[in-house]
């Protein structure tokens, strides 16, 4: 084959993969539109939440779930009490232990007459389809998949082809059980945010939430469900699925570790308060925060950016200390500006994000790493979180968890990084509470906790980076970023050369 030939070769087989990868993204696939089932009342969950809101008249209720354990057990509960609907919302479902418990309460809930509908972002479903395909072929299970990638060729050749579009996610996170009671907050589905994995643990942050914002989170469901991006998992059964639903019903009861996972999660904190009767909602006034599905088709611009802009707004009015906490922190320069606006008013301003041994994408921390001397120059607090911080120091720990609270009065959890990526590029919701109760409780525990867990970052007295500690020998003092392999600081050098807007 002489030269020529070889570069017509390419050129050809470049064109047939951009072509299956076009044509390998079903977006015109047949689909019903459907919305949240409102005549909930007389379900078990509607019954208790009238109890409640009977003392409450038109108010809602929240309680916030901290230990990975609980936050399982609250999703296994509203799974196993729905009687009319289920509705999930998430960004990553892994196949492990968790994603086996849950698709296998979903079955259950299923046989129950429970219409379930499944949302997931197609970024890291990899390895998934013939399991969703089985669980989509239950008559009451549908699954629809956001954005998908193609199935034609190599999934993420979208990336290169088509970049623009498959670039862009969707990051939100939510389960809504009868429209009743639903859970918002940062946690994927799968081990590692339930403290469940060995090789790593995430400290995060939910909602669980009752009453009428119940009915708004599932119209943000509605939303997206209905949008043009959201496929159904029809779409990508070709007929040649290796596992049938009773292959995958056989395979989900037999389940070592789903049963492990579901005998972890009845022993949390959360079942325990249950029994005892415990658990007491606190009433407070909210939000719901939501970007929408279009932000993902319109050029990058604030007027898309409803989540972040919402926050912006609250920290417009903090008169004494602003809190935020987020795993990924690239503040860029209008996060810069604001900062230093905020420190010049007299707020204090504490920022808690991942140490470079804690942080799961490296990439991220060597963005973050350029800000962190102007943050402490214009005067704010930076803590990072140790990746000993673990009970016993194991398994390796990183932040996961994304709140901010305001003046011990406001405070958010949601899905939202303080990043490019989450502020530009991805959808994102959470939920905006007036709560001096809820935002005192978490800024205490967020302040005795970075206190215990967390390297305070300072400057020394050359303008040089320092990190302090608390050891079993007392106060540390590092002058590297402390447990980062040589490796890791190599790699946060390395990656600086990306470009900061993707992170």
């Amino acid at each position: 084959m002489t030269h020529k030939s070889v570069r017509r070769f390419a050129l050809l087989a470049c064109l047939a993969l951009l072509a299956s990868s076009c044509a390998g993204v079903p977006f015109d696939h047949p689909k019903s539109e459907s919305s949240y089932i409102a005549d909930t009342a007389g379900t078990a969950l509607g019954r208790e939440v009238a109890e409640w809101s009977a003392e409450h008249p038109g108010a809602s209720g929240f309680y916030g779930l901290g230990d990975g354990l609980s936050a399982l057990a609250a999703r296994i509960w509203l799974i196993n009490s729905a009687e009319r609907s289920l509705d999930l919302q998430y960004f990553i479902l892994k196949g492990d232990a968790t994603g086996q418990l849950v698709a296998a309460k979903l079955l259950a809930a299923a046989d129950r007459g429970v219409r379930v509908r499944f949302l997931i972002d197609d970024i890291m479903t990899s390895g998934l389809d013939d399991g969703l395909i089985a669980l989509n072929s239950d008559p009451n299970i549908q699954v629809r998949i956001f954005n998908p990638l193609t199935r034609q060729s190599f999934k993420f050749w979208s990336m290169v082809v088509d970049f623009r579009r498959a670039n862009r996610r969707m990051h939100n996170k939510s389960l809504t059980a009868d429209s009743q009671l639903t859970i918002v907050g940062g946690r994927n589905l799968g081990d590692e945010y339930f403290d469940l994995h060995e090789g790593r643990m995430f400290i995060d942050m939910d909602l669980i939430a009752a009453g009428p914002v119940a009915r708004e989170v599932s119209e943000v469901f509605d939303m997206f469900w209905n949008s043009d991006k959201a496929v159904p998992m029809e779409a990508f059964d070709k007929g040649k699925n290796k596992l049938s639903l009773e292959q995958l019903r056989e395979f989900l009861d037999g389940s070592a570790d789903a049963q492990a996972a579901y005998e972890a999660a009845l022993k949390s904190q959360l079942v325990q308060d249950l029994l005892d009767d415990e658990v007491h909602f606190v009433v407070a006034p909210y939000q719901v925060l939501t970007d929408r599905p279009d932000k993902l088709d319109n050029p990058i611009a604030e007027e898309h950016q409803i989540v972040v802009t919402e926050l912006n707004r609250a920290a417009d009015v903090v008169t004494s200390e602003l809190i935020i906490v987020s795993p990924y922190l690239i503040p860029q320069e209008p996060g810069m500006v604001m900062f230093r606006d905020l420190v010049a008013r007299g707020i204090r301003v504490i920022v808690v994000t991942n140490s470079l041994a804690a942080n799961d994408h490296v990439p991220v921390h060597s963005a973050y790493s350029r800000y962190r001397k102007p943050l402490l120059e214009a005067g704010v607090e930076i803590y990072e979180v140790r990746a000993d911080a673990a009970e016993g120091g194991s398994p390796p720990t990183s932040l996961h968890a994304k709140a901010v609270i305001v003046d011990q009065k406001w405070l958010f959890v949601g899905s939202l990084n303080i990043d490019p990526r989450s502020i530009e590029i991805n959808t994102e919701m959470g939920l905006i509470l007036e709560s001096p109760i809820l935002a005192t409780e978490l800024r205490d525990s967020v302040m005795v906790d970075i206190e215990l867990y967390a390297y305070k970052v300072v400057l020394n007295d050359n303008g040089d980076l320092g990190w302090i500690g608390h050891g079993p020998n007392g106060e540390e003092v590092f002058s590297k970023e402390p447990q980062a392999t040589f490796g890791r600081r190599f790699g946060a050098g390395f990656y600086k050369i990306l470009p900061e807007g993707q992170l």
